[in-house]
C-alpha cells in the first residue's frame, strides 16, 4: 500500500509541474498579445496635437509659396506630451526644435525660420485643392510621426 501512495504522489507532482508550465505559457501568450495590442494603438500626432494661429512670412511664386518664416500655436489635446521635438530639417530647416514637456490644453508658440537655410526659404507647391500644406515631423514619448499644417498665403 505504501508503494501505491508514493506512486500517486509522483503522478500528482508530475501533474502539478505540467499545470504550472501550462499556466506559465498561457500567461506569456496573453502578456505578449496585450503588449503588442497596446503598441499598435498609438495615437497619431494629428490626433494628439492641434495646430492653430498659423502666420507666414513669404511670397507666392508661380504655383507655390516661398516660405521664409512660419509661426503657429501647437497644443497637446489628448494629454500632457513629454520630450516633444519638431523636426524642420526634413523640410529645409536647419535644426530640430526642442519644446520639452507640453501641458494638456496649453498652447505653445512655435517660430520656424527658413531664411537661414542655403536658399533662404522653403518652397511649398500648391495642392490640387489650391492649399499650401507643410508636413512636419513631430516626436514625443506619447506619439510620433508627421503632422500637416495648412499654410495660409501671406498678405
Amino acid at each position: 500500500m505504501t508503494r501505491k501512495i508514493r506512486k500517486n504522489k509522483r503522478v500528482t507532482k508530475g501533474k502539478l509541474a505540467l499545470s504550472v508550465i501550462l499556466v506559465f505559457f498561457v500567461f506569456m501568450i496573453c502578456f505578449s498579445y496585450i503588449n503588442q495590442h497596446s503598441q499598435t494603438e498609438t495615437i497619431s500626432p494629428e490626433e494628439y496635437f492641434e495646430i492653430s494661429g498659423v502666420v507666414t512670412g513669404g511670397e507666392i511664386s508661380g504655383d507655390g509659396l516661398r516660405l521664409g518664416e512660419l509661426y503657429f500655436n501647437i497644443t497637446a489635446i489628448k494629454g500632457d506630451a513629454h520630450e516633444v521635438w519638431i523636426n524642420t530639417a526634413g523640410v529645409g530647416g536647419t535644426e530640430e526644435q526642442d519644446i520639452g514637456t507640453m501641458v494638456k490644453g496649453k498652447p505653445y508658440w512655435i517660430e520656424l525660420d527658413f531664411t537661414q537655410t542655403d536658399v533662404g526659404y522653403y518652397y511649398i507647391r500648391s495642392s490640387q485643392e489650391g492649399q499650401f500644406i507643410l508636413e512636419l515631423q513631430i516626436t514625443s514619448l506619447e506619439t510620433w510621426g508627421t503632422i500637416n499644417i495648412i499654410v495660409p498665403p501671406p498678405h
